[in-house]
């Protein structure tokens, strides 16, 4: 099998699994499905040498088992910040695209280790975070990552805006 395509049918299976979790109304339940989501996705972007998208997406699992934790402070945050804005550098081979997993990152590691953030400001933050990795994918010829991602943004904002506001 083409590794193009392999790579996008593990995408399709991964954007299911986050589309799910944009459904979810509990902030872990929300993080547990993303954490799938991320590992599944880190196969597909390895196919596709999306190496700083890897890097990103396990500072995000990392991150999310820490907040399912309760285990959050200025630190962690920061910390997971700069491990994954350094290391995504030195792995990015993708240009300035390259940097857009980055950024998704930075935005929601802010919203998910803020323990007074809801579920709210965590579904936007991964809709802005997906509208980001629409471009990412569509450069790395993850077609089907590109369209689900901005599917998903699109789902993550509505089911966010709908929530209680915190």
């Amino acid at each position: 099998m083409d590794i193009v395509l392999l790579a996008n049918l593990l995408t399709l299976i991964a954007q299911l699994v986050s589309f799910y979790a944009s459904t979810r109304k509990k902030k872990n339940q929300v993080l547990f499905f993303q954490n799938i989501f991320m590992l599944i996705i880190s196969i597909a972007s390895y196919l596709l040498k999306g190496y700083s998208a890897i890097i990103t997406n396990i500072v995000c699992v990392i991150r999310n088992c820490l907040s399912m934790k309760g285990i959050a402070s200025r630190w962690i945050t920061y910390g997971l910040i700069l491990f994954s804005v350094v290391f995504g550098t030195i792995v990015n081979r993708n240009g300035y695209l390259g940097y857009l997993p980055i950024i998704a990152n930075i935005i929601q590691t802010l919203a998910v280790l803020d323990e007074k953030a809801g579920v709210r400001r965590v579904k936007i933050s991964f809709g802005i975070a997906c509208l980001l990795w629409t471009a990412f994918n569509w450069s790395i010829q993850s077609y089907v990552g590109s369209f689900f991602n901005l599917f998903n943004g699109i789902s993550y904002l509505i089911n966010g805006f709908k929530e209680k506001q915190e």
